[in-house]
């Protein structure tokens, strides 16, 4: 991995390296004790960037097909965000 990038996001999260996985570049805090909390990075279609949202935050819904999503409020502008939840998003929640 370029060394800068993961300065940046070390910095970010106030991790070490090996307390990170990078997953369709969304990153996920592996490590709890060495960091303040793990996020997700979700969408903001009104602001048309993305916002990371605390695990706790995230409320987690099982649409009727049986696929798993989770909503969160956005802090910035109030509006609710949606995303469908990968296998690395599931297990962050507790939700497999």
């Amino acid at each position: 991995m370029h060394l800068a990038f993961i300065m940046k996001i070390t910095n970010r999260f106030h991790c070490s390296e090996k307390a990170l996985k990078i997953h369709h570049l969304s990153i996920y805090v592996l490590n709890k004790k060495e960091t303040k909390m793990a996020q997700i990075k979700f969408y903001s279609l009104k602001n048309k960037k993305s916002v990371w949202i605390d695990v706790e935050n995230i409320t987690l819904r099982t649409l009727e097909n049986g696929r798993k999503a989770g909503e969160a409020i956005d802090p910035e502008s109030g509006t609710k965000l949606f995303k469908f939840l990968s296998k690395d998003d599931r297990k962050l929640l507790g939700a497999e």
